[in-house]
């Protein structure tokens, strides 16, 4: 398995981390498939434009996150208000 990571230029000093990369369905197992697909895709070192383009999507995620929580809290904030307003429709009918 080293002589084929080797020949891939794969650096596996850090198992755990490669293990988490080749686990594309996060099962906490590697087939064979997964194995074979995930060594393929990390070949060699990184071009420049992977990194940047992780670089890009780690600089959106703050973005998304807020917008996300966002439109979270206006759920519950509406769900909150309907049951509020459900409660007190149904003290008037009694």
């Amino acid at each position: 398995v080293m002589a084929y990571f080797h020949s891939l230029d794969l650096d596996v000093s850090n198992a755990h981390r490669l293990f988490r990369l080749l686990d594309t369905n996060n099962m906490n197992d590697v087939g064979i498939d997964e194995f074979l697909d995930g060594c393929m895709r990390l070949k060699g070192e990184a071009k420049s434009i992977d990194v940047n383009m992780l670089v890009h999507e780690i600089k959106r995620l703050p973005l998304m996150l807020r917008t996300a929580l966002r439109d979270l809290e206006a759920t519950r904030f509406k769900d909150a208000n309907n049951a509020c307003n459900n409660s007190g429709s149904r003290k008037q009918d009694s």
